[in-house]
Order: C-alpha cells, then sequence, then structure tokens
C-alpha cells in the first residue's frame, strides 16, 4: 500500500542567546552564549511499531516538526511500558517525562504523581469540548483532569459479505437490531473439517469480557446492549444488579456457550468469521490484508431492541508530576492532542482516528486518499459512532482496581457456569457498592473538600 507523503520540517533555529554582557578579561563583551534546550523523555504508544520496521523513522519526523516550532526543546524517545507499566517508574522517580497508556485506573488511584491538566488547558484556553466529553471525563477524578485523549478509537462491525453470498443471506440493514445480527451471526457458524468457521467475532472473549479495550470498558459496553450499565452516573453506585444487564450478558454468553461467537481475533477476524467488531486503529491492517482480498463492508453496532451503539477506548497522554519542565512538557502534550498538524499526520500514516472531535469530518477523506479501497465501504459509520452513540468504559470512582477485579472474577465464573449469573451479578453489585462505600468514607476522612 502507497501512503501519502506528509512534509517534513527539519530546520531548526538557534537557541535564544542569553542577553546581558559578560565581562571578559579585556573588558569588552563577551560572546552571547547560546541557553541549553530543554530534554523532555516521551513514551509514545507501542502503535507506532505496527508499520513494521523502524518505528523511529515514522514517529521521528513528527517529533522534528515539533522541535522546530519550539527551538528551546528537545524529544527523547523513551520505551514502551503500556498497560499501568508505568506507576512503578511514577514511584521510583525515574519515569519520562510524558507518557502515553491506556490502562488509566492505577495512575487516577494515586493522581498526585501527574500533573493536573485543567489549570493549562484554562491558561491557554482550550475547551474541554475540543474531545469527547464521556472520554475526557473518564480521565477526571475529583482532583483534576490527568490524561488528554490521544485518539478517539471506537468500533464497528465489520463483515465478509462473501459468506452471506455464498449462503443466500441478505446483507443487513444499517437499521438492523440484535435479533437480526443473532439470526445472521447463527446462519454464518458452521464446521469445515477439523476448523469451526465463526459468525461473530467480537473484541472481547466471554470468560473475563476482557480485550483490546480492556475489561472494565468491555463490560460496559455489553452492559449497554439491554439499556443497563456498570455504574451510575456518579460513578459510586454499581448497578449491574439491574435485570437488563442479565439480559444484555445471558445474550452475549450464549453466543460464547453456542459456539457462534469466538473472541480474541481482533487484529484480523477474517477469514475465521463472517461479523467482526473492529476498531478504528486496526484500518492500517485491514487496508494490506483485506483490500483486494475480501468484499466486505462496515455497519453500524445494533442496540436492543432497536437503535445503535458503540464504545471507545482509553488512551491517553500525561504529565509526570517530578517532569524536569512542566512547561515544555505540556507544550508537548498539546503538540500531539491539542493540534491538527500531528493528528492529521497520525492520520495519513497510520489511518489512526483523531481524538479532537474537529477533525473526525476529515477521517473518511483521508483513510479514502490513502487506501482507496475503503471507498463505498461504510466507513463513515465510525465517524458516527464516535461523534453519536460511541460511551467509554468509566471506571469507579474510588477503588477501581478492586471493583474491577472482584467484577472480572465474578464474569469468570458466569461464564464457566460456575455461579447463577443474575445471582452472580447482584453478589459482585453489593460487593463493589461497600467498597466504594468503605473507599469514599477513606476519602472524606483524609480530605473532606474532595469527596
Amino acid at each position: 500500500m502507497q501512503h501519502g507523503k506528509m512534509g517534513r520540517r527539519l530546520f531548526l533555529t538557534s537557541a535564544t542567546a542569553v542577553t546581558g554582557a559578560v565581562l571578559a578579561g579585556c573588558g569588552g563583551p563577551a560572546p552571547a552564549l547560546r541557553a541549553q534546550p530543554t530534554v523532555l523523555t516521551y513514551a509514545p504508544s507501542a502503535q507506532w511499531k505496527n508499520p513494521g520496521g523502524n518505528w523511529q523513522q515514522f514517529l521521528r519526523p513528527a517529533l522534528d516538526h515539533f522541535e522546530a516550532e519550539h527551538p528551546g526543546i528537545r524529544v527523547q524517545l523513551a520505551g514502551f511500558a503500556p498497560g499501568g507499566g508505568y506507576l512503578a517508574e511514577l514511584l521510583a522517580g525515574r519515569a519520562p517525562d510524558v507518557f502515553q497508556d491506556y490502562n488509566i485506573i492505577p495512575y487516577l488511584e494515586a493522581s498526585h504523581l501527574l500533573v493536573d491538566l485543567n489549570p493549562l488547558l484554562k491558561k491557554d484556553d482550550i475547551p474541554r469540548s475540543t474531545w469527547s466529553s464521556l472520554q475526557l471525563d473518564a480521565f477526571t477524578d475529583a482532583q483534576g483532569t490527568f490524561f488528554l485523549p490521544r485518539y478517539m478509537n471506537c468500533a464497528v462491525i465489520a463483515v465478509k459479505l462473501g459468506d452471506l453470498d455464498a449462503r443466500g443471506l441478505s446483507y443487513p440493514d444499517p437499521e438492523w437490531t440484535y435479533a437480526d445480527a443473532a439470526r445472521l451471526f447463527a446462519a454464518c457458524t458452521w464446521n469445515s473439517g477439523a476448523n469451526r468457521h465463526y459468525g461473530f467475532a467480537p473484541i472481547f472473549d466471554g470468560q473475563t469480557l476482557s480485550g483490546s479495550a480492556g475489561p472494565m470498558p468491555n463490560t460496559h459496553y455489553a452492559a449497554q446492549t439491554f439499556g443497563g450499565s456498570v455504574m451510575d452516573e456518579t460513578r459510586l453506585v454499581c448497578t449491574l444488579g439491574d435485570p437488563r444487564v442479565a439480559q444484555a450478558l445471558q445474550w452475549w454468553e450464549s453466543l460464547f456457550w453456542e459456539g457462534i461467537a469466538v473472541g480474541g481475533r481482533w487484529a484480523n477476524p477474517f477469514p475465521g468469521a463472517t461479523f467482526a467488531e473492529f476498531e478504528t486503529d486496526r484500518l492500517y491492517h485491514a487496508a494490506s490484508q483485506w483490500i483486494g482480498h475480501y468484499k466486505f463492508m462496515f455497519m453500524p453496532l445494533p442496540r436492543f431492541p432497536a437503535g445503535r451503539m458503540g464504545w471507545c477506548g482509553l488512551a491517553g497522554h500525561a504529565i509526570n508530576a517530578h517532569a524536569r519542565d512542566v512547561e515544555a512538557a505540556w507544550a508537548l502534550v498539546k503538540f500531539l492532542d491539542a493540534g491538527p498538524w500531528y493528528q492529521r499526520y497520525r492520520m495519513r500514516l497510520l489511518l489512526v482516528a483523531p481524538g479532537m472531535l474537529s477533525l473526525w469530518p476529515e477521517f473518511e477523506q483521508v483513510v479514502i486518499a490513502v487506501a482507496p479501497g475503503f471507498r463505498d465501504r461504510g466507513l463513515h459509520w465510525y465517524a458516527e459512532s464516535a461523534t453519536k452513540w460511541a460511551r467509554p468504559g468509566h471506571y469507579f470512582k474510588y477503588d477501581a482496581s478492586q471493583a474491577m477485579a472482584a467484577i472480572n472474577k465474578t464474569t469468570a465464573a458466569i461464564f464457566e457456569r460456575k455461579v447463577d449469573l443474575t445471582a452472580g451479578l447482584r453478589g459482585v453489585a453489593r460487593q463493589v457498592n461497600a467498597m466504594e462505600t468503605a473507599a469514599a468514607a477513606a476519602a472524606a476522612a483524609r480530605s473532606p473538600a474532595v469527596v
């Protein structure tokens, strides 16, 4: 696949000279001294490994552009440690100045290790409406906002149309319901010798509802299928005991129990499944692996009894509270998440969706310009999902790690049929509510103003 080329600005302006005269022994002024640049360490997303080869050759031109715009700052790339892996580094005082991660629970539970971005947003008059409010709110707690959204990764359903053609099945209508979906998923499930062809490949697996977006976002998403949720709007009360959640998880788990659905194939679900949930950040792979090989289209995710729904991942950039220069680190985060140049560069290079809502109207056009084989495939459903239906998987306000572990343990037991589904959900809701009540009381005792 031939990618469009982006201009690369390599010129560097000289650093500002130190003002004031320094008297030399002869009495004349000494030559002006150049200010030493601030050197930031930055740990980017492992996503930059996707194109293969030397990943720095793809990211480095963007950082050269940033350095050209900020002559007093140099950026030094650090390694990858996603999934909460920087917490130990933060505690030890050796974490990068700026880093990206997708598992934000450990950080929000130790937010004193990060810079609150709210005063910086206010100082630079950057409105929170620049990003999805639901996504940004997931990065915010009573102490502040600690991440900016890196991108708006969301999912739609990809359909391998050749399977429907071969079995004489009609293509689904965009207004399809979960009843329609279940019928087609079942009709596209069969055995071929020792191999199983699945009707549906969701992002997550059945046992823990975990996958590329993480366990809590996926449980949250699955619970919404029939109108329920994991928690209320305060993020203090677990609502898994709602009968609609039991109905939703019963529907999802039945797909796995009956061998219609298979998890863990989110990178490239074809040819092993006909329908597959597919994220925006997988489009780079689809461009090379699908175009010219499969007849396919994208569809919106249905919701019961009618309507559409979606989810979005939670990945963002944060600033180490002990960064060597917070203002310089903030300049880098703004360049990455609050300015159009870098987001457009990444869109064209990796087909990654923007985090800034104002750039979503360009997304479909950019993807088609880079990979014309996506034309007339239903790419517009990504933009509609991101801007209209997508809901992030929020975390509980206080004891999020413990709550997530309890919920994962329960969903695993439900999948293994060790506990009754309805009783298990009600029981874990009571357990999580007790955790949150105790954690809120402890927080109030420490600092009443923040509860």
